[in-house]
């Protein structure tokens, strides 16, 4: 089997809250200019941070997990996906409904059955969210088994650009991307990367 062709990156945020720049992607854009096809998404208010930044700039594609879009995109030609989680009790359903109006009609919405909020990510315990039913490896695997063939969907859309980092349906069989972790500190890449098996 080979490998996914899809490079993820993940910016250091200032005190790890995403809405404080919701413009981190641009590092990524310019550091990266042989990569032409960019999704963009996040978790919780980094899904916001993700939809003001996919508002503003030229992107294939947003995923939003456990989030809403407080930016109108719905005239964009914009591939979404939204998952969330039918045991998560910290999103605020009234913004995630009046944020689905906000998207294209095309939005593709997808529901887990039994993941929280907390499980979106990779921490615990976040306050006021409820206990899962579900383990955070099930959770992850759930939630790859409803983002990798979405992408792959939208790689045979657009189709696969050679060595630009998008990905093609073969490409995502074994369902292992690259995540780089992309650091603010001097202006540079903390040069950690990893492969994290979906």
């Amino acid at each position: 089997m080979t490998r996914a062709n899809v490079t993820v990156f993940v910016p250091k945020m200032p005190l790890n809250v995403a809405l404080l720049d919701a413009d981190a992607a641009a590092e990524s854009r310019t550091r990266n200019p042989g990569i032409r096809t960019w999704f963009v998404g996040g978790h919780s208010l980094g899904g916001v941070a993700a939809c003001r930044y996919a508002d503003g700039h030229d992107v294939r594609g947003l995923v939003l997990f456990a989030s809403y879009c407080d930016a109108n995109v719905s005239d964009r030609s914009l591939a979404v996906l939204s998952v969330t989680g039918s045991a998560d009790t910290v999103l605020d359903r009234g913004n995630y409904r009046a944020g689905r109006t906000r998207l294209p009609p095309t939005a593709d919405f997808r529901e887990i059955r039994g993941v929280n909020h907390t499980q979106f990510g990779s921490y615990r315990g976040q306050r006021g969210d409820s206990p899962a039913p579900l383990s955070y490896d099930e959770a992850h695997r759930r939630l790859a088994d409803r983002l990798v063939p979405w992408l792959a969907n939208q790689s045979a859309t657009t189709g696969p650009t050679p060595g630009t980092g998008t990905a093609s349906s073969a490409d995502l069989g074994t369902r292992v991307m690259r995540i780089e972790r992309v650091g603010r500190e001097h202006g540079s890449s903390t040069g950690a990367s990893e492969a994290v098996r979906l």
